[in-house]
Formats: C-alpha cells, sequence, structure tokens
C-alpha cells in the first residue's frame, strides 16, 4: 500500500496537545481525532479497530539531533563520522551547517 509522504508530514506537523493523527495500515487512510471537535464515530472506528491502527508521531516526538547522531555512528569511515560530528556540534551551537 502507498502512503503518501506529504500526507504523513502534515498530520505529523499538525498535531498538537488535542489532535492526533492514526494511519489505517489496511485502507492507508489517515484519521484525524481532536479531543474537542472529533464525532463520536470517528472515536468509535478507532477504538473498535485498534489494531489496524498506528498513532503517528508529533513534531515534539521527532529529536532532530539523535537521528543525525544516529546515522554519523553509522558511516564505516572513521574520517566522516569525526567530520560529521564536529558539523553536528557546529549546528546545535550556531544553529546552521557551514560549508
Amino acid at each position: 500500500m502507498k502512503v503518501k509522504l506529504s500526507d504523513m508530514v502534515d498530520a505529523i506537523e499538525s498535531t498538537d496537545d488535542e489532535t492526533h493523527y492514526y494511519y489505517n495500515m489496511d485502507s492507508g487512510e489517515i484519521l484525524f481525532i481532536n479531543d474537542e471537535i472529533s464525532e463520536d464515530s470517528e472515536k468509535e472506528e478507532l477504538e473498535e479497530n485498534f489494531d489496524r491502527y498506528i498513532r503517528l508521531p508529533s513534531k515534539y516526538d521527532i529529536n532532530d539531533y539523535q537521528i543525525m547522531e544516529q546515522f554519523i555512528w553509522s558511516l564505516s569511515d572513521e574520517g566522516n563520522r569525526i567530520d560529521w560530528k564536529t558539523e553536528l556540534v557546529v549546528v546545535v551551537l550556531f544553529g546552521a551547517f557551514v560549508s
């Protein structure tokens, strides 16, 4: 089943404390649940078929630094690891990649 990446990104970026998105593994659809405004039928669908859904992470659940650090440690060339680690430290300290 194909998933439209832009739909996933939009859902992740739109999530907040009251809003959650769930991916239906059978249909490929993304279910929007807002604690305040969602219809009861949507909440029931999720409850009755919870094993079909994966809750999408929020933008706060994604740790960019950790992702980059894992990538760096996966490099086989130690020189590249050192260069990338230095670059990552610069980004953390100054907020931008240097060339």
